[in-house]
């Protein structure tokens, strides 16, 4: 990524400071998410930026896919009257807090039974009633999930934010899943005499594309989000024309870091002159949008 995009990243943190300071309840449930989901985004946007972050980049290109569904999910209940969003984040909230404490108790009651943890923090009846107010939600907002929550695939398409959906799920689901094409790309060698490749594999191999990945994506989903919740973000005009800065600096990037890359078939790639023709060329027959958000 180019030195600019670093730096206009690095200027905005005060202003992202700031906005993620709020008064707990008095902000209410939905904006106080939010401000956790920008600060999110955003620190790791920054921290892509960072020397640390391109070491071992390997292993953090999946915090994009929890960056991505914070990302839909925030449109989507943004969508709901301001009185069933913080309906619905508080009760969720509750059921993902009885389920978790359940979890543990059975997992520490099988493995280390003399520990002491948190094992219960709820009754049935006020599962039950978060249960019944987010069911009541679910008929009014007409999702077609069966469980207390709409997926993340149809709240992606209700927001006509399918094709980021698809395009992120595919390109960090495989590091939270068993993926043979993940760990075959960690063998890199040279071909011997025998027409066989003598590999040695390891998560540092292709460490330059994971990086460079996580960077460029990183960015764009802070770009995406801020631009998708707008009204609800108090930058100054200032911040705003930072992120404006960063969202140029993606859509004049010539190559886009792709999932399956010419490198890693060993096809050589186009050049660089011909990615930045492709671009330009792109941009003059109007193939090449210039917003980000799906209309």
């Amino acid at each position: 990524m180019s030195k600019e995009l670093s730096n206009v990243v690095k200027s905005l943190e005060p202003h992202v400071k700031d906005f993620c300071k709020g008064c707990y309840p008095t902000d209410g449930f939905f904006n106080s998410i939010l401000k956790a989901a920008i600060a999110k985004s955003y620190e790791f946007c920054l921290f892509t930026t960072l020397e640390e972050g391109k070491l071992d980049a390997f292993f953090y290109t999946a915090t994009l896919r929890g960056i991505c569904e914070d990302l839909i999910s925030l449109k989507y209940y943004y969508s709901f009257d301001v009185e069933d969003r913080e309906t619905v984040i508080k009760y969720m909230a509750v059921i993902d807090m009885a389920e978790n404490v359940r979890t543990q108790a059975e997992f520490f009651n099988s493995n280390k039974p003399t520990q002491p943890v948190v094992k219960k923090i709820l009754d049935d009846s006020q599962i039950s009633l978060a249960r019944g107010e987010i069911g009541n939600l679910k008929g009014k907002y007409k999702w077609k999930s069966s469980g207390y929550r709409p997926s993340t695939r149809e709240m992606a398409k209700s927001c006509n934010l399918l094709k980021l959906y698809d395009y992120f799920y595919a390109a960090t689901s495989r590091w939270v899943h068993f993926s043979p094409h993940i760990l075959t790309r960690m063998g890199w060698g040279d071909m011997n005499e025998n027409g066989e490749i003598d590999a040695s594999y390891s998560t540092s191999h292709f460490s330059g594309y994971y990086a460079s990945f996580n960077c460029f994506y990183a960015t764009y989903l802070f770009v995406l989000e801020c631009k998708l919740i707008k009204k609800e973000i108090s930058f100054n005009s200032d911040a705003w024309l930072l992120v404006e800065k960063l969202e140029k600096e993606l859509l004049d990037t010539a190559r886009w870091p792709e999932l399956v890359t010419f490198e890693e078939m060993n096809i050589k790639p186009p050049s660089q002159i011909t990615y930045i023709l492709a671009h330009i060329a792109g941009l003059e027959n109007s193939e090449q949008k210039m917003s980000m958000v799906e209309e």
